[in-house]
């Protein structure tokens, strides 16, 4: 079951997911780093497999694109949010006036570079 964590600005959620719950210090990781860059925004993290479409936390944030309640969806990569198919995710999201902002294209594989930085 994915964790949402609401705070103050609904407009702009940040994803987090990793595979398994093997993964689970990668998750922390993606989660600690995304919630010091936006302090004050949805959070949505999940253990789910970015081919699986079924995923809850994705669903939800694909209602909420739908109801034009979200402005901005904030990953560090463009797979945490899917596998494949992402270019026709990006044109849903556009037509329905929200943003993908990716910060690390190449994976995250500086993500604890960057998670040390901040602390």
């Amino acid at each position: 079951m994915p964790t949402f964590k609401n705070y103050t600005d609904y407009s702009i959620i940040t994803y987090a997911r990793v595979n398994s719950k093997r993964k689970k210090n990668e998750l922390y990781q993606q989660t600690q780093l995304l919630n010091k860059l936006y302090p004050n925004v949805e959070h949505i993290e999940e253990y789910a497999s970015g081919m699986d479409y079924n995923r809850v936390g994705f669903y939800y944030i694909i209602q909420k694109i739908e109801q034009r309640q979200i402005k901005q969806i904030i990953a560090l990569s463009d797979d945490i949010l899917l596998q494949f198919k992402f270019k026709q995710f990006k044109q849903f999201c556009f037509d329905h006036d929200c943003k993908i902002i990716i910060h690390n294209k190449k994976k995250y594989q500086k993500l604890s570079i960057l998670y040390k930085v901040l602390e």
